[in-house]
């Protein structure tokens, strides 16, 4: 439960300067929600001699905003395991509004079983209750997110985990929906990139890219070449808009990078860097990259394909680096950032230092478009950053065919 309305300091702890919703701080909670679901899934009260199992974050596969998350009213975060596999499981959050002006403490009461403090009716019960919304627009997911939990045992090996069983129509069709996720993506892990050459309309993508690059430049509005970079320099400038539109830029110009040095409070359960601290600082660095870019505020649309590579201990140095990946310019509204995190082992600090998360989110920036500015667009110089532009384009459009569905359910159509 998120009380932002009964809880006023709560509220507090969760807003930004500008009085809207620390969405890196809710990155942290669906992490550590889901985590608790995965736990649970596998918890044997029955069983005291079981054998431990971790549970780690493999992936988040999908966040969506799919509308606008007030800041005054009490929300709920749902949950449940949608589809397991043989050491791995599938778990969908959702954040949500409350039924009506129902108390977050009633709400939390009725939820679990247990009666309310004033009476409730049985539809608003059943909405509670139900891991799906059940048609009612009140209580429909304002947020929805998708991780993929493994289990592994001492030694680091796969473990079974318990089955699912859906029984409610909704459960079944949330597990329906999750397995059909899992063949679309095992069938697009066959064709990405590294694996298989763009489509030929990929291509012709990136040639009409070229194309109009070298129209621009032979009109004198190119980019500027991003500039060489030292150690201890600071990103330069981005150009001012002309006549209300941003001028374009190369990709390697939009990059920021920060270093963090992790301590024994950003730990979780197993003493390992939490996912969520993780998710948090990449976003952060992810939204300033594309206020950067943008020139104006960025809002947080969605973030998909999010790779834990592999668990960061405890004192390493953490390099994240974001860029613009994908921005088609005007009259489109929005631009994907790209974050890469790479770990510096302090016992070894002169050894390679391994990637272990990648990030890819999706700002839009209503207030620039508003006034009748556009985003840039971000042109890509070498073959990694096409192939990176490629990539970004196909989660734009796997992303659309999701927002027109839910635009049925009530939230908001994306406007690329």
């Amino acid at each position: 439960m998120l009380p932002f309305r009964s809880d006023p300091k709560l509220r507090e702890l969760y807003l930004n300067a500008a009085g809207h919703l620390r969405i890196g701080r809710l990155l942290e909670d669906f992490d550590s929600f889901a985590g608790q679901i995965a736990y649970t899934h596998c918890d044997d009260p029955g069983d005291p001699k079981a054998e431990p199992i971790t549970l780690v974050t493999a992936s988040l596969d999908r966040i969506d905003l799919v509308k606008p998350i007030p800041t005054d009213k009490d929300l709920m975060l749902r949950g449940c395991v949608t589809w397991v596999g043989r050491s791995s499981m599938a778990i969908a959050v959702t954040l949500s509004g409350l039924p009506g002006d129902l108390d977050a403490k009633d709400a939390m009461r009725v939820a679990a079983g247990q009666p309310p403090s004033v009476p409730v009716p049985p539809e608003t019960a059943e909405a509670l209750r139900s891991a799906a919304h059940v048609g009612r627009a009140d209580v429909a997911p304002i947020v929805r997110a998708d991780f993929t939990f493994v289990a592994r045992d001492a030694d680091d090996k796969a473990v079974a985990v318990p089955p699912v069983v859906p029984e409610s129509p909704q459960e079944k069709a949330l597990h329906t929906a999750a397995a059909d996720a899992r063949v679309t993506r095992s069938a697009e892990k066959l064709t990405t990139l590294d694996k298989s050459p763009p489509t030929p309309d990929e291509l012709g993508l990136v040639h009409r890219l070229f194309a109009d690059l070298r129209a621009l430049t032979a009109a004198g509005k190119g980019p500027r070449p991003p500039p060489t970079r030292h150690l201890g320099s600071v990103a330069p400038p981005l150009d001012e808009p002309q006549d209300g539109v941003l001028p374009p830029v190369y990709v390697a110009s939009t990059a920021i990078e920060s270093t963090v040095v992790t301590f024994p409070t950003d730990r979780n359960i197993h003493g390992k860097v939490f996912g969520g601290w993780l998710l948090r600082n990449a976003f952060e660095l992810a939204w300033t990259a594309a206020l950067r870019f943008g020139g104006s505020t960025p809002e947080f649309v969605a973030m998909s394909d999010i790779a834990f590579l592999r668990p960061v201990e405890i004192g390493a140095v953490l390099s994240f680096r974001a860029a613009v990946e994908f921005a088609k310019g005007a009259p489109h509204r929005t631009a994907s950032v790209r974050v890469e995190t790479t770990s510096l082992d302090p016992r070894n600090p002169r050894a390679a230092q391994p990637t272990t998360n990648t990030f890819h989110f999706t700002f839009e920036f209503p207030a620039a478009c508003a006034a009748g500015a556009h985003v840039a667009r971000a042109f890509p110089q070498t073959y990694e950053e096409a192939m990176a532009w490629v990539a970004a384009h196909r989660r734009q459009q796997a992303g659309l065919r999701l927002r027109s569905k839910w635009a049925m359910e009530g939230g908001e159509p994306l406007r690329v």
